[in-house]
């Protein structure tokens, strides 16, 4: 990433910036560097005016795993909603069904398990209509911990199970 930032700023092409900072904040975040994570998101909000619908977008479900990471709750629902609003502006399916999981996640860790479950129930729509199994994957994952946050140990635990199992069997984990 820092290698292809540095290209173009030599070479003055900056066509693929958005795209290298979005890998770098997820790899960095998975990497448990919150702060070159932040960094490289100062870099994107910077570039964002005049920026694609979708890279907005993108933007904002990266604060809110930024934002997850930090434990600030508030702040992954309010990018959550946002990035969830402009995928649904732009149509975007598969952007919708990750940002619908956001707004689910973001919501369990408010203790608002009502509207996850609202938010799960249109998540699983979308993702069943496409297919996706990396997205069931998420589902799954999501909704174990939905049911965990309602005290429904049995349940969560089947959803674990059918998520790490799907996650074993695409490669995931």
């Amino acid at each position: 990433v820092d290698e292809g930032l540095a290209l173009a700023d030599k070479s003055g092409v900056h066509l693929w910036d958005i795209k290298l900072l979005h890998q770098g904040v997820h790899a960095r975040l998975s990497m448990g560097d919150l702060q070159e994570a932040q960094a490289y998101l100062r870099r994107m909000g910077a570039s964002m005016a005049g920026a694609k619908h979708m890279d907005v977008a993108h933007y904002h479900y990266l604060l809110n795993l930024e934002a997850w990471f930090r434990g600030q709750a508030a702040h992954m629902l309010e990018h959550a909603q946002t990035a969830l609003s402009l995928a649904t502006q732009a149509g975007a399916i598969f952007p919708q069904a990750v940002y619908t999981l956001a707004m689910a996640d973001a919501c369990i860790e408010q203790g608002d398990t009502e509207r996850a479950a609202r938010y799960l129930e249109e998540s699983g729509k979308l993702i069943r209509s496409m297919q996706s199994t990396s997205l069931e994957y998420g589902y799954f994952l999501i909704q174990a911990l939905l049911e965990f946050a309602r005290g429904h140990r049995a349940q969560a635990l089947d959803y674990l199970r059918q998520g790490l199992t799907l996650g074993r069997l695409q490669g995931y984990v």
